[in-house]
């Protein structure tokens, strides 16, 4: 009995031995769990700071100075400084867009543009108080930042009260913006802006141009008395808005081009103040000009035949391979008009004076005059001749010259 006993146990065991078996079997295998959905990352935006302003004291120089604590995530596309200046008694918040107010007290909005991308480094630009005041002022500043979707965001407000020294001289502040060329244009857009329009009368301001090659370092003054550089004055009054100025591009067209420009502004005095040194590099393309000339010799090489000396010349080669140059003509009566042209029709010839439409480029290209003797049969009644010069450039493009046409008698 004592055996049975034991023998029963030892199956339950076994028994329940197996089970943990299957269950730990189970229990490895891997499974799947359900992805969370990914959440859009919420607007943070960035946090700045409006570190204390220097006043230079008797030459009314302003230092100003922020620094991000955070940068946020959102892009930031302009920070900088807004001011207002008013009276000692005055609480003033200024805001961006900076706003005017009534003389002599206005807003003022300083874009530290030259320090951008935005980083958590400390930078600082100089400024002129450039506003009248006879009394103690009290010039009211914060630091600004202006995200991508409009944002803004700012410093604290800060304070300087200070009397401005009307015997000092106040320079403009004037900075050169970047220029712009369209890709298949040869006119150039032009912009400044007075950061600061100081306390001396501007008799002249503009941009001043010099048109060199991308080797080369230069630095286009006023007057301008080196005949690559132009200057460009504007027209409008002196103020702190944008100006615009689009000019087309006149200068030497040989190669690669760089153009420095800068802003400028001529003084009372003399003296010039100027911006920032910038440069564009492009290329224009310059098509040549082709002319077509009346024919040298009308001859009869055979009883129904009359050999045309026909005779072209470039007035101007310009900058853009030729492949092929010639007459193209067209034969019909007195009182059509016609004008013959690429691509060829059945009636129209094409007589090569140089190359091949398929290249290589022309290299020996001049100005020198250039015929062709063409034989054209005679008709039954009086033909006309149609024809003019042409020029096939390695670009495909076709320049002409004016349409020509000789009478032919039977």
């Amino acid at each position: 009995m004592v055996k049975k006993h034991f023998t029963l146990r030892l199956t339950v065991a076994s028994f329940l031995a197996f089970l943990s078996l299957v269950f730990a079997s189970f229990s490895c295998q891997d499974h799947e769990v359900p992805q969370q959905p990914e959440q859009p990352q919420q607007p943070k935006l960035a946090q700045i700071n409006t570190m204390s302003a220097v006043y230079g004291g008797a030459t009314n120089i302003f230092s100003y100075t922020v620094q991000f604590e955070d940068l946020g995530n959102v892009p930031i596309i302009e920070y900088g400084i807004v001011s207002y200046a008013g009276e000692t008694n005055e609480n003033h918040v200024p805001d961006v867009p900076a706003a005017p107010y009534v003389f002599p007290f206005y807003e003022r909005q300083f874009a530290f543009t030259e320090h951008m991308p935005a980083t958590l480094n400390a930078v600082t630009i100089t400024r002129p108080f450039d506003q009248q005041s006879n009394t103690p002022t009290r010039l009211f500043y914060r630091a600004y930042a202006i995200h991508s979707n409009n944002a803004v965001v700012y410093g604290e407000v800060k304070f300087v009260d200070f009397l401005k020294n009307e015997d000092a001289i106040i320079k403009p502040v004037i900075k050169t913006l970047d220029a712009s060329k369209g890709d298949d244009s040869d006119f150039i857009a032009y912009s400044l802006k007075f950061d600061a329009i100081g306390n001396l009368p501007v008799n002249e301001y503009g941009i001043v141009t010099y048109q060199g090659k991308p080797n080369e370092q230069q630095t286009p003054e006023v007057p301008t008395d080196n005949p690559l550089e132009k200057k460009y004055p504007y027209v409008d009054a002196v103020n702190l808005d944008v100006k615009n100025i689009i000019k087309q591009y006149d200068g030497p067209t040989d190669g690669p081009i760089r153009l420095f420009y800068r802003a400028y502004a001529v003084l009372n005095s003399g003296e010039v103040v100027y911006g920032e040194v910038k440069f564009l590099d492009f290329e224009i393309e310059v098509l040549p000009a082709i002319s077509t000339l009346e024919p040298g010799s009308l001859s009869s090489s055979g009883q129904s035949d009359v050999l045309v000396s026909f005779r072209v010349q470039f007035t101007s080669l310009g900058n853009v391979p030729v492949f092929q140059y010639g007459i193209i003509y067209d034969s019909g009566v007195p009182g059509d008009t016609k004008t013959p042209d690429f691509p060829i029709t059945s009636s129209e010839v094409n007589r090569s004076v140089a190359g091949s439409p398929n290249g290589p480029a022309l290299n020996n290209l001049d100005l020198n005059l250039k015929t062709n003797l063409t034989t054209i049969t005679r008709g039954q009644s009086t033909k006309r001749i149609f024809y003019r010069a042409y020029a096939m450039l390695s670009t495909g493009e076709f320049v002409y010259g004016t349409v020509r046409f000789l009478d032919i008698a039977p």
